[in-house]
């Protein structure tokens, strides 16, 4: 794993107690495709973080976008929310410009009610949940 950034030790030191190190199952690295790997079960899952400077459509995949609109505004559009069900996205404006950071869903679909939701300030944050049930996203 030449390439890989690991987060756990592969020297010949355990990392807890007697334990050897190869075998236990939460030593875990990075790969050079920015995926999790758990060197046990060799499993992986995307990354979870991932930053922006421009319009933005989210992948299913995606779950913490930074947002860094001091180029311009950044327009984030949402799936559907039949495609994310209960899932919690989180958005957070960087910059200290007056650009905006809007999130918007797929029409008719709304957020809290409303069409989108903008934030303008430096270190603004913005959760929100698919709820199926209902089609909404809700601010949490």
């Amino acid at each position: 794993m030449e390439d890989d950034q690991s987060l756990g030790s592969n020297s010949s030191s355990p990392l807890r107690g007697d334990k050897d190190s190869t075998t236990d199952p939460q030593q875990i690295s990075i790969d050079s495709n920015k995926r999790k790997i758990n060197e046990t079960a060799r499993s992986t899952e995307p990354i979870d973080v991932k930053r922006i400077k421009e319009n933005y459509r989210l992948l299913a995949t995606d779950r913490t976008i930074i947002v860094d609109a001091a180029p311009a505004a950044v327009t984030i559009t949402l799936p559907k929310v039949a495609t994310m069900a209960n899932r919690t996205l989180e958005f957070k404006k960087i910059d200290s410009t007056a650009n905006a950071m809007k999130v918007e869903p797929n029409f008719p679909e709304t957020i809290d009610g409303a069409a989108s939701v903008s934030k303008t300030s430096q270190y603004d944050c913005l959760r929100i949940k698919a709820d199926k049930k209902s089609n909404v996203w809700w601010v949490v």
